[in-house]
C-alpha cells in the first residue's frame, strides 16, 4: 500500500513538505506534480519521491505558461545589462501586448469548452493526472491520496471515489 500527495502549484510544495516531515505515516510517498521543477526549491527527504504527470512538452503548449516564462526570463536577462531601461520599457509593453492576446484567447477556449461540458454533463477533471493516478494504483495499490490544491480535488475524488481510497485535502 501507498500513499499519494497531489500538487500543483509552486506556492504550496513548502505545505506538503511540511505536511509529509509532520506525519506520522511510515513508508514512501509519491508526491505528482505536473513539473519537477515545483519542487526545485524544496528539500525533500529520501522516502519521498517526486513524479511529474506531465511531459514537458505540454508545458508549451499552453500559451498562458509560455507568456510568462518569457515575461521572467525578460525581467532577469534585463537585470543583468546597465542599457536596459529603455529595453525594458519596450519588452514590457510588448509582452503586455502579447500576453493579452494569448489570454484573451485562452478566456475564449476556456468558455468555449465550459460550454461544450456544461451542455455534456460531464465533470471536468485533469486526464494527466487521472491516468497516472491509475498507473499507480495497478502497480502498487493506494492507499490515501492528499490533495494540496483544490484544482485537484475533482479528478482525485473520480479517482478515488469508486475504488474506496482515502482522500485528505490539505
Amino acid at each position: 500500500m501507498s500513499r499519494v500527495a497531489v500538487v500543483s502549484y509552486r506556492i504550496r510544495a513548502r505545505d506538503c513538505n511540511d505536511y509529509l516531515q509532520s506525519s506520522s505515516y511510515k513508508g514512501s510517498t509519491i508526491i505528482l506534480c505536473p513539473y519537477r521543477n515545483i519542487f526545485s526549491k524544496v528539500d525533500l527527504e529520501s522516502e519521498h519521491m517526486v513524479s511529474p504527470y506531465r511531459n514537458r512538452l505540454s508545458f508549451f503548449r499552453s500559451r498562458s505558461h509560455v507568456a510568462e516564462a518569457l515575461k521572467n526570463q525578460l525581467k532577469y536577462l534585463l537585470r543583468l545589462g546597465s542599457f536596459g531601461i529603455g529595453l525594458e520599457k519596450f519588452l514590457k509593453f510588448l509582452i503586455l501586448r502579447v500576453s493579452s492576446l494569448f489570454y484573451r484567447n485562452a478566456q475564449k477556449e476556456t468558455s468555449d469548452r465550459e460550454l461544450e461540458n456544461h451542455q455534456k454533463n460531464q465533470p471536468k477533471h485533469n486526464e494527466h493526472l487521472f491516468s497516472f493516478l491509475d498507473t499507480i494504483h495497478q502497480e502498487d495499490p493506494i492507499e490515501e491520496i492528499i490533495v494540496f490544491d483544490i484544482c485537484d480535488l475533482p479528478t482525485v475524488l473520480e479517482f478515488s471515489d469508486p475504488q474506496g481510497i482515502r482522500t485528505l485535502i490539505r
